[in-house]
C-alpha cells in the first residue's frame, strides 16, 4: 500500500525504534525567496511562493514550558504545514492513549479527527496505518478520500502482534504539498 514518502522512517519504526518526527526546514540561505537571472544584466526573476518555513510541529496538551518539554520528550506531536490531525487509541477498559504512548490491551478503538480551514483548503486523503513489529510490515488499515474540511473516523482493531498506529492527511495521493502526520501510538 501507499505510504507518504516523507515517512521513510517507517522502516526504523518497524525495527522497534521509538523515534518521533519533528518539523524542520532547510532553506540553503535563500530565506524563502528564489531569485534567478533570466537575461544577464537585464532581467531578474523572484519567487517568494516557496514551501520552506511552512512546516510546523504541533504539540498536544502543551501550555507551559514544562508541558512543552514533556510533549517533545514523549512524542506527543504532529508535523504539518496546513491541516490539524488528532489520533488516539482507547483500549477495552476505556483507557485512552495519545501519540507517543504505549497502549496495552486486547482490543482497541482507533479514533482520528482531521481539520482544515479556508486558508489551506480541503484535504483529500486521510489514512490510518498499522506497523506490525513481528512481521516487520506496515499496512494501510483505512483510507478515506474526498475533498473535506473535517473528518472523523473510529476503527476497531483486535490485538495481535505488537506494533504501532499512525495517521496521515494529504492533499494528493502522491506529490502532495499539504500534509499532516502523527507520531506513532505503540500497541502492546
Amino acid at each position: 500500500m501507499y505510504a507518504p514518502p516523507c515517512i521513510s522512517g517507517s522502516k526504523n519504526l518497524l525495527e522497534g525504534r521509538k523515534q518521533f518526527i519533528i518539523a524542520g526546514n532547510d532553506t540553503h540561505g535563500n530565506f524563502n525567496r528564489l531569485q534567478r537571472v533570466l537575461i544577464p544584466n537585464f532581467l531578474l526573476s523572484e519567487n517568494d511562493n516557496l514551501y520552506y518555513g511552512r512546516q510546523r510541529t504541533g504539540l498536544l496538551n502543551a501550555s507551559d514550558r514544562k508541558s512543552v518539554k514533556e510533549a517533545l520528550r514523549n512524542g506527543r506531536m504532529i508535523v504539518s504545514n496546513a491541516d490539524s490531525l488528532k489520533c488516539e487509541v482507547e483500549n477495552e477498559d476505556k483507557r485512552c492513549f495519545s501519540l507517543g504512548d504505549r497502549a496495552s490491551g486486547s482490543g482497541f478503538k482507533i479514533k482520528i479527527h482531521a481539520v482544515s480551514d479556508s486558508e489551506y483548503g480541503p484535504f483529500r486523503h486521510i489514512r490510518i496505518y498499522f506497523g506490525d513489529l513481528k512481521e516487520k510490515k506496515e499496512t494501510l488499515l483505512w483510507h478515506g478520500s474526498g475533498m473535506r474540511y473535517e473528518r472523523s473516523k473510529t476503527l476497531d482493531l483486535a490485538a495481535g502482534n505488537p506494533g504501532y498506529i499512525r495517521a496521515a492527511v494529504t492533499d494528493r495521493l502522491s506529490g502532495w504539498k499539504r500534509f499532516a502526520f502523527t507520531n506513532p501510538i505503540w500497541l502492546n
